[in-house]
């Protein structure tokens, strides 16, 4: 039997060679390679499952990332921790006071507020949504203002 290496590697082996031990040796070629595309396909399938794993951990990271950022944003601590960053009640009191009769929107503890900023209180801004609707936001839940 004479096969090149260069064939071999490249998966076209020429089997020369006559009489019993040839055909022995053609079985056990297409058997090898039988045996190959079933290895190869149980990789591809193991490979695609990986890769599925992987996006589902990334998805799954991503909305607790999402979740626990929103959370924090909005708590209560944040809003404590941003307050006194820019002075207190009264760095509030003193941005408010700047956007007073302007159009704002205001992150709260509970959500986002947008209107016309109509009064700064002691403690509290009033904020016009709607010319029926009046919110009153205690600085204490306040976690940003900005004008719009």
């Amino acid at each position: 039997m004479n096969v090149n290496f260069r064939a071999r590697m490249e998966g076209d082996a020429k089997i020369k060679g006559g009489g019993r031990s040839s055909g022995r040796t053609r079985r056990e070629v297409r058997k090898l390679r039988k045996e190959l595309r079933k290895g190869m396909k149980r990789l591809r399938r193991e490979l695609r499952d990986v890769r599925n794993d992987v996006l589902r951990e990334v998805r799954y990271t991503r909305r607790n990332l999402r979740r626990n950022l929103r959370r924090e944003l909005y708590s209560d601590r944040f809003a404590r921790f941003l307050r006194s960053a820019i002075g207190g009640d009264e760095g509030i009191r003193e941005i408010a006071q700047r956007l007073l009769n302007e159009a704002v929107q205001v992150s709260t503890t509970a959500g986002p507020v947008s209107g016309t900023l109509t009064e700064v209180g002691e403690d509290y801004l009033l904020i016009q949504e709607t010319p029926s609707t009046i919110v009153v936001v205690p600085f204490r839940n306040i976690v940003s203002l900005q004008a719009l």
